[in-house]
């Protein structure tokens, strides 16, 4: 059996797996909690029954900033879980959060960046934005089939590296991401993007030098 003991972190760590869709975060997330014995977390929680979240989105689809408030409670509840979790003494791994509630629901046109709620929130010890170019993400997303709306949106020409753009500028300016790094992962296999995050998150893990 493979001996993962040094990527282990030596204190509970709280890292958020964030990317446009199609960039490989679900799978990384997922990789990486196992990899990590940490518990993998997405927003919305899984606790959140899908026709629940259907319905919430049908009932926003017209105003992107009642879209943006119903995401942001998701991800409040979400923080709410991390904060217990990292106390009882284990890692989390999320799959999108707070930099995604605030990438798409700007570009959608919505009118408020809610620093309050921000304010409140968990915030990551690190965040890693998985950079993928559209070409690579139009075939991944193609190939899942049955194109979401917001999957279409990320796939017109420049909306993705909009995006993009303002995923990189929040991620550096705004404390609720912690250290952020973005990861050009065109031609990345998903093995060597958790052997890559797992050794920062490691290092992040590691104890302060005096």
């Amino acid at each position: 059996m493979e001996n993962h003991d040094r990527h282990h972190p030596n204190k509970p760590i709280f890292v958020a797996i964030e990317g446009l869709d199609g960039s490989g975060k679900s799978t990384l997330a997922r990789r990486l909690a196992q990899h990590l014995n940490a518990e993998p977390l997405t927003t919305p929680m899984s606790t959140l029954p899908s026709e629940a979240r259907r319905a919430a989105e049908s009932m926003c689809a017209d105003d992107p900033l009642a879209r943006m408030l119903f995401y942001a409670s998701t991800v409040a509840a979400a923080s709410q879980h991390v904060r217990e979790t990292l106390a009882g003494g284990r890692s989390v791994i999320v799959d999108r959060y707070w930099l995604s509630t605030l990438t798409y629901h700007r570009v959608l046109g919505a009118p408020a960046w809610l620093s309050e709620v921000e304010a409140s929130l968990v915030p990551a010890d690190l965040t890693f934005f998985l950079d993928v170019s559209t070409e690579v993400r139009r075939g991944r997303l193609t190939a899942r089939g049955a194109l979401q709306p917001h999957d279409r949106m990320t796939l017109q020409p420049g909306i993705g590296d909009h995006i993009t753009a303002l995923y990189r500028k929040l991620g550096a300016e705004l404390a609720v991401a912690g250290r952020f790094q973005a990861i050009k992962a065109d031609a990345l296999s998903v093995d060597e993007l958790v052997e890559l995050v797992s050794d920062e998150v490691r290092r992040a893990g590691a104890p302060r030098s005096t």
